[in-house]
């Protein structure tokens, strides 16, 4: 991707995979199982505080994280107390 760095593109590669839990390959390139467990763990654990909070529009915006807590478990939850970097 054009103008972004090495960050964003891996962030954005783990969101299409978890987001897409039928998708076998991105870019031509098969996604392996490790993968695709590394993403959703990183995806339930970077929604975590929204997940805690019950909100409905978060349920409604990611469908998937229900499925990911059966598969995974539930994530760990964040402690309010200390500073939470967002890399989006």
């Amino acid at each position: 991707m054009y103008g972004t760095n090495q960050f964003e593109n891996e962030t954005a590669k783990q969101m299409i995979i978890t987001r897409l839990p039928y998708l076998t390959r991105l870019n031509r390139v098969l996604i392996s199982r490790n993968e695709r467990r590394g993403a959703e763990i990183d995806y339930l654990q970077r929604y975590a505080q929204d997940y805690f909070d019950q909100n409905l529009d978060f349920i409604n915006e990611h469908r998937q994280y229900q499925t990911l807590i059966n598969k995974h478990g539930e994530p760990i939850r964040p402690n309010t107390n200390q500073v939470r970097y967002f890399y989006t």
